[in-house]
Order: structure tokens, then sequence, then C-alpha cells
């Protein structure tokens, strides 16, 4: 019997000790590897044992499996939502109506009737205003609203803008605006 308490001792210790083993290299391969490669090796490596000393470390890898499967697809519904919220809302935003603010190009101050040049084309933003593409030179943004946001309500007239009824950019003859025609 004295030999049998040291050995029963010598055993529960060494259980403990390749248990806490066991379980720092898995937490590391699990860092590495794959959950779902870590699982299976386990299993298919102890096919015949219950288990003992790894089933905490398997209910644990297991929790983390279910976790990150779990957030995963959080990630992916989230994902779905704003693109599903992006797509009506670009929807919307297309398929309703520009009510023009005007008949005029505030750049050049001539009716938007007239053709500027030959293949010269009309350009509306959302705000309504609406332009000559060639008075544009390519601006993506309204110059009216950007003024106006930039400078207040009246900036156009402070820097050219309708108000100045002969102003042209573009070389056409020029239209008075109706102010001006008054």
């Amino acid at each position: 019997r004295a030999l049998a308490e040291p050995a029963k001792f010598f055993h529960t210790e060494m259980a403990a000790f390749y248990s806490r083993y066991v379980s720092y290299v898995l937490s590391h391969m699990v860092q590495v590897l794959e959950l779902p490669v870590v699982v299976s090796k386990i299993i298919k490596d102890n096919e015949r044992e219950k288990f003992g000393p790894f089933k905490p470390i398997l209910v644990g890898i297991l929790h983390k499996l279910n976790f990150n499967l779990h957030a995963h697809e959080l990630c992916r519904d989230c994902t779905n939502d704003d693109v599903f919220a992006l797509n009506d809302k670009l929807r919307r935003t297309v398929s309703h109506a520009v009510v023009p603010q005007g008949t005029q190009c505030p750049l050049c101050a001539q009716h938007l009737s007239i053709q500027v040049e030959d293949d010269d084309t009309l350009k509306f933003f959302r705000c309504g205003h609406g332009f000559h593409e060639i008075c544009l030179k390519q601006q993506s943004e309204c110059p009216v609203c950007v003024l106006e946001a930039r400078f207040g309500p009246s900036a156009m007239s402070l820097f050219g803008g309708p108000s100045a009824a002969t102003k042209t950019s573009h070389g056409g003859a020029s239209a008075p605006t109706p102010a001006a025609a008054r």
C-alpha cells in the first residue's frame, strides 16, 4: 500500500500535466489551423477512446467553433441587409423624377432649350438645377449648390451667376435673363 499511494498520486499528477500540455498544444493549433481540421484529427486519432482527458478541450474547441460560426452568420446577414438597403435606396433615388428649378443654365445664363454646340446635352442634378453639359466642364456636383453651401444663398450673384444677364462662358450668343429683360 505504501507504493500504491505515491503511484496513484503520480498517475493523477501526470494525467493533469498531460491534459494541460495537450490543451496548450491544441489551443495553439487552433490559432494556426482551422477548428474543424483540429477536431476531426482528434476524433480520428482517438476513435476507440472515451476522450477522457480531451473532453474539456474538445468542448472548448466546439464552443469556439460555434461562436465563430455564429459571428460569421451575423456578419453575412448584416452585409446582406446593407447591400439590400443600399440597392433599395439607389433604386428609389434613380426612379424619382427631377423637377427643374429654372429654364436657364446658371453658368452661362442661356435658356436650356438653346443648343450651344452640335452635340450639346443637358445635365440635371437631383437638386433640380440644370446645365448645358459643356458649361459644367465635367463637374460631378451641382456648382450652384456647392457655392450656396459654401457662401450662402446669394452666392451665385456674387460670382456672376444668372443675375449677370449677358455673361456667356462658351462663346455663344447670350440671352438676357427675365429679370434683365424687364
